[in-house]
């Protein structure tokens, strides 16, 4: 799945940062449009992240 809108709009969701994903998962509006699919999936990969230890964060600049 592809991020819709945002900052990685465009972006598939298991290349977006953990950070970022855990931030989708808690937070993102499930009522309004793909909402509801987003938070699974952002969920599911940041759950899969945290099972196997590969996390990975975004660059500061």
């Amino acid at each position: 799945m592809k991020m819709p809108y945002g900052k990685f709009k465009g972006q598939d969701i298991d290349k977006l940062p953990s950070g970022y994903l855990k931030w989708v998962a808690e937070n993102f509006d499930e009522s309004r449009g793909q909402g509801k699919a987003i938070c699974k999936e952002a969920d599911e990969e940041y759950q899969f992240r945290e099972k196997t230890g590969t996390h990975f964060y975004e660059e500061m600049p």
